[in-house]
């Protein structure tokens, strides 16, 4: 706990590939924010295995595959001063992995390349 980072988006990116590694997708999920002299501050910003809770419940006559499996695993950064660190680490994850092979399918590591 408490690696530290200069910016919001190292941290993602750092989070983003640990998960390509891993075999899983990652999504951004809670932010909490702060006043700070009339102006709202970002301050603590939650990244989720995109399996992560359960589908809203709809009327829909399509019915489709389940997303959404409560997978618990997350990583939430607080800011502190003007870095960021890691708060808290959920490793596990209630799901099968992806392969190597596969994880570029996954949403969040889609690339789109210049013709």
């Amino acid at each position: 706990m408490g690696m530290p980072f200069d910016s919001l988006e190292e941290a993602e990116k750092f989070y983003v590939n640990y998960a390509k590694i891993s075999g899983f997708s990652v999504r951004k999920s809670s932010t909490k924010y702060r006043n700070n002299d009339g102006a709202k501050e970002l301050y603590l910003r939650d990244f989720v295995c995109s399996k992560e809770g359960f589908k809203k419940s709809s009327t829909i006559k399509q019915t489709r595959g389940h997303v959404r499996l409560g997978c618990k695993a997350k990583i939430s950064l607080m800011k502190d001063g003007e870095r960021w660190k890691v708060h808290s680490l959920v490793e596990g994850h209630s799901h099968v992995l992806c392969t190597p092979r596969k994880t570029h399918l996954l949403r969040s590591h889609r690339e789109v390349t210049n013709a």
